[in-house]
């Protein structure tokens, strides 16, 4: 199918921004462009290693401004697996998968520092945070002792060391 039918780009949108391709833009001369994701939507399905790429696929690392992009399409009421499967069956489990990656997003930009912004966040929840994270770190700092006594915490020392190197953790205590 060389040219997308009706309905189509709008549901592969989503999936080619998550992949981290471009669309096609055609300008015209009256100064008109035209945005197409389906193309890239199929050079995206021709790879050989398509679901592998899938299932690896780093969801927690999704930045701020993709799930923007991605939320002009999503956001939309009209934006749904039920929806796509009407054009085509496999459309759907695409379509599926962007909502999967959206709300796994969400829920990570709620409830982690990471990302942490006063839009997302209230006081009383940021304020919360800090405090659990502080009582991660004396945690840490106590496995780390226990695992210097005791020869049998071998694993203990290298996490402890990874998480006190982590600058979510470079709190002064």
């Amino acid at each position: 199918m060389k040219r997308a039918a009706e309905g189509y780009d709008f549901y592969v949108a989503p999936f080619v921004i998550l992949m981290g391709q471009k669309p096609e833009v055609k300008r015209f001369a009256d100064n008109r462009r035209e945005v197409s994701y389906w193309k890239a939507a199929q050079k995206i399905w021709s790879e050989l290693n398509l679901y592998q790429r899938i299932r690896e696929f780093p969801m927690e690392l999704i930045s701020v401004s993709t799930f923007r992009r991605m939320q002009e399409y999503v956001g939309k009421p009209q934006y749904a697996a039920e929806e796509a499967v009407k054009l085509s069956p496999s459309l759907g489990h695409f379509a599926s998968w962007v909502l999967g990656v959206c709300e796994f997003h969400q829920y990570l930009r709620k409830y982690c520092e990471r990302e942490m912004d006063a839009e997302i966040l209230d006081e009383g929840e940021l304020h919360f945070l800090h405090d659990m994270d502080t009582m991660m770190y004396h945690n840490f700092k106590v496995f780390k002792y226990v695992a210097e006594k005791c020869s049998e915490y071998k694993e203990v020392p290298f996490i402890a060391q990874e998480l006190a190197n982590h600058p979510q953790f470079k709190l002064d205590i």
